[in-house]
């Protein structure tokens, strides 16, 4: 039997014998866990390796004799199916500038995309194979990706009893099945979230507490409805004992925006705002008119409406008074030569953004060859 065979099948027999319940085990002299999914590599092969930094040990911060902080390198390799991953995340870099629009350089836009096809393997699912999947990929699983890394253990802590000679039987055996569960859990929510579609939902208490609307459109994964407890008295419920009543209920997302706005301040100011929204009144140099007489939804004991403020009497005169005036030919004009010009000034910034990114594309490649 040739010297080689006989340390394979020394080390089949070390890893068949290991205990399955501690996935992290010792490994023979010159082999070391990958960086990545943690698995056994032997080193006499010549694999990529990286280095990782400890500045600290697990507990108390340790200090050399000489009173410095504790500092440590350690290299480790990568296996061929994590090196395959890191190139098709560089080939991501590499192909699509906008994602170094999007995050910045192109070391930056490989990390990224490496933690997301690192959490897909965890979930079991297929890789992205467009921009918009790259993006929900690593909006979803990024952070597990990252999180789920061998080399967490000997960087930036050191942990207790991490040693570099040491891996796992299978790729990322170390990670504990509540992580692979979470892996599972975002990935089925980032397919979700690629047929994503709006639809009308309906408001959980009836209607808009401000404008009385129903149901919106949203979109399927979305929360649009936001919960509130509201004192009547400042949204037209009178005086008195009346006044001082409360309604608990839910603002849909336009009277939610006025409500922020108006400093998270229950009153007239953020319903007149609401209301001005809904008729599409833009705000002169004199700021918004002021409604008198007007009452929330929630005050008038109505039905919900399946438009904002359907339920006021007066709704078409406000419209008529405070809506959008129509539009005249110069002023048809002129927006349409500022939305030309507009269109041109990102035409140019974005051709001159992906000249430098090839560019940057070509200097990378330079400098890894």
């Amino acid at each position: 039997m040739s010297k080689g065979h006989h340390k394979r099948d020394a080390m089949a027999e070390r890893f068949a014998a290991a205990d399955l319940a501690n996935p992290i085990v010792d490994l023979p002299t010159d082999v070391r866990g990958c960086a990545r999914c943690g698995v056994a590599v032997r080193m006499s092969t010549d694999p990529p390796t990286i280095t990782a930094t400890s500045i600290s040990v697990a507990g108390p911060m340790a200090m050399t004799s000489a009173g410095q902080r504790f500092h440590r390198e350690t290299i480790l390799p990568l296996c061929p199916a994590c090196t395959e991953r890191r190139e098709v995340a560089q080939r991501w870099a590499d192909d699509e500038w906008t994602l170094a629009q999007r995050w910045g350089s192109l070391p930056v836009v490989v990390g990224r995309v490496w933690c997301a096809l690192d959490g897909i393997v965890l979930a079991g699912g297929k890789p992205p194979e467009s921009v918009r999947d790259v993006l929900l990929a690593a909006k979803h699983l990024g952070d597990i990706g990252n999180g789920a890394q061998w080399s967490l253990r000997f960087s930036p802590v050191l942990a207790q009893g991490a040693k570099p000679e040491q891996g796992t039987m299978r790729p990322w055996g170390h990670v504990a099945e509540s992580v692979r569960t979470d892996a599972r859990a975002a990935y089925a929510a980032m397919l979700l979230a690629r047929v994503d579609q709006p639809i009308m939902r309906a408001c959980p208490s009836r209607g808009c507490l401000y404008c009385g609307v129903g149901s919106v459109l949203a979109l399927r994964s979305a929360e649009p409805w936001t919960p509130h407890m509201f004192t009547l008295a400042p949204i037209g419920g009178g005086q008195g004992r009346a006044g001082q009543a409360s309604r608990a209920g839910f603002l849909c997302p336009t009277c939610e925006r006025a409500y922020q706005d108006e400093g998270q301040a229950n009153g007239m100011s953020a319903l007149t705002r609401s209301l001005l929204v809904a008729l599409g009144h833009r705000e002169g140099r004199d700021g918004p008119p002021i409604a008198s007489g007007l009452e929330a939804w929630c005050v008038t004991e109505r039905p919900p409406s399946a438009e904002p403020f359907g339920w006021l009497s007066n709704l078409d005169r406000l419209r008529a008074e405070w809506g959008p005036r129509p539009e005249s030919a110069s002023q048809r004009r002129s927006r349409e030569n500022r939305e030309a010009a507009a269109r041109k000034r990102s035409e140019a910034a974005r051709a001159a953004m992906a000249a430098d990114h090839a560019r940057r594309v070509e200097r990378d490649r330079a400098a890894r060859g």
